[in-house]
């Protein structure tokens, strides 16, 4: 009788999710829908090459929107579709870390509101990856204004 065991890697993600759930990145002309309340559409041109986008039965149901920020990625927004999930939050998550990693980003940054339920789960996600808080910030955006200070 053999003890031997086949070394397999079995991505438990796609066994989760239904298989039209993907995450990818946005296209361009595409856009976040409303409901998502990403933010980001007021300020300025988003760029599709840092928001990722969970699609799911040809919807966007979730986004993660970031920047490249000196050499790490800066996670500006978490967003799933009520009743999506940790899942969607995971795979999301994974995608993002794999594209980051293949341009060469060693880390990320974020900030997160206790107040939204998809960014306390990712601070839980964060934590468990060694991550550390930096204390207590209030983000601020603001348009410039039309003459030069």
């Amino acid at each position: 009788m053999s003890t031997q065991t086949a070394n397999l890697q079995v991505d438990v993600m796609a066994f989760l999710l239904p298989k039209d759930h993907h995450a990818r990145l946005l296209r361009p002309g595409e856009t976040i829908p409303a409901s998502l309340n990403a933010g980001f559409d007021m300020l300025g041109k988003i760029d599709p090459n840092w928001i990722w986008i969970l699609e799911s039965q040809g919807e966007i149901r979730g986004i993660l929107v970031a920047s490249d920020c000196h050499g790490c990625a800066f996670v500006w927004r978490l967003v799933v579709s009520p009743g999506m999930g940790n899942v969607a939050v995971i795979r999301l998550l994974r995608r993002f870390a794999m594209d980051i990693r293949e341009r060469g980003l060693k880390g990320y940054l974020t900030l997160l509101s206790a107040e939204n339920d998809t960014e306390t789960r990712l601070k839980g996600i964060v934590e468990k990856l060694g991550g550390k808080s930096g204390g207590q910030f209030t983000l601020m955006a603001s348009w410039l204004p039309k003459e030069n200070i």
